[in-house]
């Protein structure tokens, strides 16, 4: 079953900036750690900036789903002299291609980040992760659910891995700052999973997701600046 979730009237093209906004950040970001990767060639930075284009391009399906949702327009496919108007089912199918699209690329950047803080070995748990990402993106009744809980998931350890580094490292205000980016990011992420119980939790969650990629927004900001003097 498809359950199509709605953001409060007030906030449609509100959200769509915001996600415009994280994808750009992580876009950065992802940018700055393949230049990394091509001056040190440390395959470290290869696959977080691989993480971090994963996660870009799953704001940008969100994007487009929006835009599915949020204006209803009429799209019109010439065959022939007969110009046909498609509206219901191609309008639900972008919806879910977009949705599966969001839901699996971001779900493999952050188990892509998950992997190279945790030092596990890629390989092994590459195919592992795939397999529960596909679980629960695709294949479960619950998958929206499961797919925020998994997020969480994921976003809670690197909250830990960040500050666990910075309780031994407490002069490196960089590492406190980008815990508390994706504390943010995970505190969205509590929002958007309990949105039945109130729409404008949806709004909040936005909101929480926008001041979390600012943060990380700033943390590549001081980074790459004090390089190019």
């Amino acid at each position: 079953m498809i359950r199509i979730v709605y953001a409060p009237q007030w906030f449609y093209g509100i959200d769509t900036i915001i996600e415009s906004f994280s994808f750009l950040t992580a876009l950065l970001i992802a940018y700055y750690a393949y230049k990394f990767y091509k001056f040190s060639f440390e395959r470290k930075y290869k696959y977080f900036s691989l993480s971090f284009l994963a996660l870009a391009l799953g704001s940008l399906a969100k994007i487009a789903m929006n835009f599915t949702v949020y204006y209803p327009y009429i799209i019109k496919e010439q065959i022939g002299a007969l110009n046909i108007d498609i509206t219901g089912i191609n309008k639900a199918m972008f919806y879910v291609i977009g949705f599966d699209a969001h839901r699996i690329l971001m779900l493999f950047g952050l188990a892509g980040i998950y992997i190279l803080l945790s030092k596990s070995k890629l390989k092994s748990q590459l195919i592992l992760f795939t397999y529960f990402i596909l679980l629960a993106a695709l294949f479960s009744n619950n998958s929206y659910f499961i797919f925020y809980i998994t997020m969480a998931l994921f976003l809670g350890y690197i909250v830990f891995f960040y500050y666990k580094n910075y309780t031994l490292n407490p002069k490196n205000n960089k590492l406190i700052l980008v815990a508390l980016a994706f504390f943010m990011i995970f505190i969205a992420q509590l929002c958007f999973l309990t949105i039945f119980c109130w729409e404008h939790l949806y709004a909040i969650g936005g909101f929480f997701q926008l001041v979390g990629y600012i943060m990380l927004l700033y943390s590549y900001v001081s980074l790459v600046l004090p390089t190019r003097k």
